[in-house]
């Protein structure tokens, strides 16, 4: 889909899925860290950093919602680059992590910062309450975040491949192009 406006063009990549329920759900968010964690994520580091064809490059797996939802691969090209070769170099990671496994060394460090993160959201009244609230009114059990880490652990490499390769394809994704109006 097209969407003109006057803005900087991005793309906006969804990928449908069935939720956090979903036994798939661990290993799509774990994809989601491999992709997009930091400057060590395959996106900024391939598409920002090596190829200089994207000013930033995320994604993010939508966990916070009882209901099927997505996984969003957000990118803005650098010129000369177009979004239509943002969106193929896109497809081509997303490729690449369907048949390459991240290393266990991707998922340690995944798994350090989501404890990382999980022990900053307790370091305030607000921000617990928050949390606490979220899991228990969206996600039916305010020990959510703890018991998905014990999931998030049991995760392997293989799994992530597998999850990209079920998720992650063409039939399955919705692409926007914000591109800004011909004048």
């Amino acid at each position: 889909m097209n969407v003109f406006f006057d803005a900087q063009p991005l793309i906006k990549i969804g990928y449908h899925n069935p939720g956090m329920f979903d036994s798939d759900a661990p290993a799509l968010f774990m994809a989601a860290e491999v992709l997009s964690s930091g400057k060590t994520g395959r996106l900024y580091k391939n598409l920002v950093e090596e190829k200089h064809m994207a000013l930033y490059a995320s994604a993010g797996y939508a966990s916070a919602s009882r209901y099927p939802s997505l996984f969003v691969i957000a990118a803005a090209p650098k010129a000369p680059y177009t979004l239509q070769d943002l969106d193929k170099a896109i497809l081509d990671e997303v490729e690449k992590l369907k048949n390459n496994p991240p290393a266990q060394w991707d998922l340690d460090k995944i798994l350090n910062n989501y404890e990382a993160e999980l022990a900053a959201n307790m370091e305030s009244n607000e921000e617990m309450s928050r949390n606490l609230a979220t899991n228990e009114e969206i996600l039916g059990d305010w020990k959510f975040d703890w018991k998905f880490l014990d999931k998030l652990r049991q995760v392997t490499p293989q799994q992530i491949s597998d999850a990209a390769k079920k998720y992650l394809t063409r039939a399955n994704r919705t692409a926007v192009y914000l591109q800004p109006e011909n004048k």
